[in-house]
């Protein structure tokens, strides 16, 4: 039984082992629906296949079915160090493998579109099913055309849209945090986020649902719209925050600039000032104090967005109502209850 030179094909597998086509294609990629081989036959194949290097023609099962069983994950960026989704990129991907499914991961900063060049090959062939995106309101103009115009469903990710999309309820996290600092007697709890201006869904909403909190506490939001940039500066805002003794910050990140600049000050987290952030994804092993935050389930999301892809892809219907995720209120030592309780 020599090897043949030329590229094996699932033919010359059926050949060689004196069975049809059939039986080879479903050995070598098993489906509950399939025909029950016998076990036997299924072993002989596979131990063949994996002799002679078998791999799947991808060209003629795009031609047989229509497909190319590829999905584009794109995250559009203003910079390449951009931090990403933590845990998306996992979830998209293990849900892409239960369905015999390959993934097209796509990163382009989305501030080098202007140039034809940069335009990712991917778009311009359109060898991709469908696409997940998710850019924080960072697609420019030129790659939003570009993506409406390609013809396959597109799946937003992490994007507030009533169809195709899969993003969490930043307006209730929001507010369980803030009640949650509520609870421990703060009530002097302001909301900061030293991050540039972003067009993000959850900038508005995480600042609507602390604002919501606090009214319905009978207290007083204070949004804190410094962005200090040295230590003395920090100093210099917290003197005029002076009575503050909670911050809900936009996101972890947030939560360990603050963390930094307070390191240079006699305030101590949390006897001093508690702290909360959101998202989970760097938090407990990073922060110098265990941080409360609010987790985001990414990786939950990445395998939903990819479901919802697949849906679209079969056809059934040409859009999906949105699928909303809560997020979960992770307590650690960067709060206390202040009660003394």
């Amino acid at each position: 039984m020599t090897q043949p030179t030329k590229r094996i094909t699932l033919r010359d597998l059926a050949r060689e082992l004196g069975v049809s086509d059939r039986a080879v294609s479903q050995a070598l990629n098993p489906r509950a629906s399939n025909v029950q081989l016998n076990p036997k036959t299924v072993e002989r194949i596979q131990e063949l296949a994996a002799r002679w290097n078998y791999r799947r023609d991808s060209r003629a099962r795009s031609m047989r079915y229509g497909r190319y069983n590829n999905i584009g994950y794109f995250e559009a960026k203003k910079k390449a160090t951009a931090w990403s989704l933590l845990g998306a990129e996992s979830g998209v991907c293990d849900a892409a493998i239960e369905h015999d499914y390959h993934i097209v991961l796509i990163r382009q900063p989305s501030d080098l579109a202007n140039a034809p060049s940069s335009i990712p090959a991917i778009f311009r062939e359109s060898n991709l099913d469908a696409l997940i995106l998710s850019h924080a309101g960072n697609l420019s103009p030129e790659l939003e055309q570009i993506i409406d115009s390609s013809g396959f469903p597109v799946v937003y990710l992490n994007e507030k849209k009533s169809h195709n999309a899969v993003y969490v309820d930043d307006l209730r996290g929001a507010e369980e945090v803030t009640r949650y600092l509520i609870s421990l007697g703060n009530r002097e709890i302001g909301f900061f986020s030293d991050s540039p201006e972003t067009s993000h869904y959850s900038a508005t909403d995480r600042k609507l649902g602390y604002k919501e909190a606090m009214k319905k506490a009978g207290l007083t939001p204070n949004v804190l719209n410094s962005k200090p940039n040295s230590p003395s500066e920090f100093s210099a805002w917290l003197d005029a925050h002076k009575n503050l003794e909670a911050i809900v910050c936009y996101n972890d990140l947030t939560a360990l600039r603050v963390f930094r600049n307070l390191y240079r000050t006699p305030l101590k987290v949390p006897d001093d000032l508690a702290v909360t952030g959101f998202g989970d994804g760097f938090a407990l092993d990073c922060s110098p104090v265990p941080l409360t935050t609010m987790r985001i389930p990414f990786y939950e999301m990445g395998k939903a967005a990819l479901n919802m892809a697949l849906e679209l892809v079969e056809g059934k219907q040409p859009t999906l109502s949105s699928q909303v995720f809560s997020q979960e209120l992770v307590v650690r030592d960067s709060t206390k209850n202040r009660l003394g309780k």
